[in-house]
């Protein structure tokens, strides 16, 4: 997947409900990709391992795949994830 010229290894995960991005990843994503994010103070997710997690908040980016064009999506922000986008 592309912001622009900056390419994301991304997890497909056919069967999730939601997405989820690494605040680091998130952090390093240039400002106008990040077309808005909402603070999350008191949310978690439970994860396919059954552990939760805090969420940080939910932003709707916009990107790029290869031969499909552009896409907007939300994705929800953790400290930490498996793969920086899932």
């Amino acid at each position: 997947m592309f912001f622009n010229d900056f390419k994301v290894a991304a997890l497909v995960d056919s069967g999730s409900s939601i997405n989820i991005m690494s605040k680091t990843l998130f952090d390093s994503i240039p400002e106008q990709y990040k077309l808005s994010f909402e603070r999350l103070e008191c949310s978690e997710i439970r994860l396919a391992n059954n552990e939760t997690i805090k969420v940080s908040g939910v932003a709707n980016i916009e990107l790029s795949i290869k031969s499909q064009g552009t896409h907007f999506i939300d994705v929800y922000i953790l400290p930490v994830t498996s793969h920086p986008l899932i």
